[in-house]
């Protein structure tokens, strides 16, 4: 055992863990994407063309410019700024629906293998202490 059990551990799974890492990156780079359900989704959300529509059934990404000459979102009708951009967020929406996982890759390879990475950090930080003292 070194100075590093963390790393330790990471050295012990890292074969499994790359080509598990490596399945997940050839699932995004066919257009496969990890979701989560999830319900009772609240909150402040921007309303705008960006706004994912996959969740809950968002904003639309269409605009429509009208009478006033003002573009609209076609969904809510809530106009943009000057940079482009919805100036009202749409409160208090409540909904069920997927959205992304929202951890890296990285981040779901240690949950999965048990690595903490916080303690990987902690550990990269006093190997280049040690390092910087023995230089000098």
């Amino acid at each position: 055992m070194s100075d590093y059990p963390e790393h330790d551990r990471l050295a012990a799974i890292s074969d499994q863990s790359q080509v598990c890492g490596e399945f997940l990156e050839w699932l995004q780079s066919e257009g496969l994407h990890l979701m989560r359900w999830r319900t009772g989704l609240t909150d402040t959300m921007a309303c705008g063309p960006g706004w994912p529509s996959a969740v809950g059934g968002g904003h639309s990404r269409q605009l429509k410019l009208c009478a006033d000459g003002v573009r609209r979102c076609m969904r809510c009708g809530k106009p943009l700024d000057e940079e482009g951009t919805y100036e009202v967020a749409v409160e208090n929406w409540v909904s069920e629906g997927w959205v992304s996982e929202g951890r890296s890759i990285e981040q779901l390879l240690a949950a999965f293998f048990g690595i903490d990475l916080d303690k990987i950090e902690t550990e990269k930080r006093q190997m280049l202490a040690r390092m910087r003292g023995e230089a000098s």
